[in-house]
């Protein structure tokens, strides 16, 4: 299956970052390259809950990166990326896993 990613749009990249994770930080970092990302941002737990609102409205793609199911992680963490996963699914919005770990 083929995709076209649409490197002028605003796009939103939610990973673990901003939290010294250097995967992550290093897959971010990849995609804007691989994609030649011009419009972007980053989103993770980090950011507040006006950041969050801003992003559903304001984005036209979203890039979910790095290991979202991990043994490390608390039994909520699995939650919190489902459920963040589905709202932008109805906000319309389209998807990209890359490089989601399990």
């Amino acid at each position: 299956m083929t995709f076209k990613v649409d490197n002028q749009a605003h796009s939103t990249i939610f990973g673990y970052l901003g939290f010294s994770n250097y995967g992550d930080e290093l897959l971010a970092s990849c995609l804007i390259k691989k994609y030649d990302l011009e419009n972007y941002k980053f989103l993770s737990k980090k950011n507040s809950l006006l950041d969050h609102l801003k992003a559903f409205f304001l984005t036209k793609q979203v890039f979910v990166i790095g290991g979202l199911f991990q043994d490390q992680t608390s039994f909520f963490s699995l939650f919190y990326y489902c459920f963040l996963i589905r709202l932008f699914n109805i906000f319309g919005k389209k998807i990209y896993l890359e490089a989601v770990g399990v």
